[in-house]
């Protein structure tokens, strides 16, 4: 983790062992330095790709780290190999005030895509933010990232809040719409 004093907090949920649809055994623990830079890396592939980020979303690593270092970065680790196949951050929302809502960012690796990994980091994420004391969570995607969009609405208790027109700036230039969704978690059951 980034700041020491979270690390107590995410010490009480991870590591975190799962087994994937398809039988893959994997870890959620949190992410080293070495891990973070990778999923900044991750999040630049995406983001030239067009893929869930902005093409000017981070103009350097230094900005994508100040955009995380409140939030919990965790790492999805195939338990076998040790290596890094999907990453997330719980952010401290910029946009709520005075209650502490989360902002997940979740990046699968490419060769990783097609596993339900963004589903399990998704639902990981609902989880982690509740046992962290989160009141709330939200999602905002691109209105072109569909399959975030089909597992935000696969999820119990998220509704569709709103939509930004102007949302962010894909590599070609075309600007691309935000869908926004929300979960309560101050008495989420599901």
């Amino acid at each position: 983790m980034l700041l020491t004093k979270y690390s107590k907090m995410s010490a009480s949920i991870v590591p975190y062992s799962a087994v994937l649809c398809g039988g893959r055994s994997v870890v959620v623990d949190a992410m080293t330095k070495a891990q973070v830079h990778e999923m900044y890396t991750l999040v630049q592939d995406a983001a030239q790709a067009g893929l869930g980020f902005g093409a000017d979303e981070y103009t350097d690593e230094e900005e994508f780290l100040e955009d995380i270092e409140d939030g919990f970065q965790f790492a999805v680790m195939d338990k076998d190999s040790g290596e890094m196949v999907a990453a997330f951050v719980l952010a401290v929302s910029k946009y709520s005030r005075g209650c502490l809502t989360a902002d997940p960012f979740i990046v699968v690796k490419p060769n990783m895509r097609g596993y339900r990994l963004g589903s399990f980091c998704m639902t990981t994420c609902v989880k982690f933010a509740k046992e962290l004391g989160f009141m709330g969570i939200y999602c905002d995607t691109f209105s072109n990232n569909t399959p975030m969009i089909k597992i935000v609405e696969s999820l119990p208790g998220f509704q569709k809040v709103g939509c930004l027109p102007m949302g962010g700036l894909l590599k070609d230039g075309q600007i691309v719409g935000t869908e926004i969704y929300y979960k309560d978690l101050r008495n989420d059951q599901g």
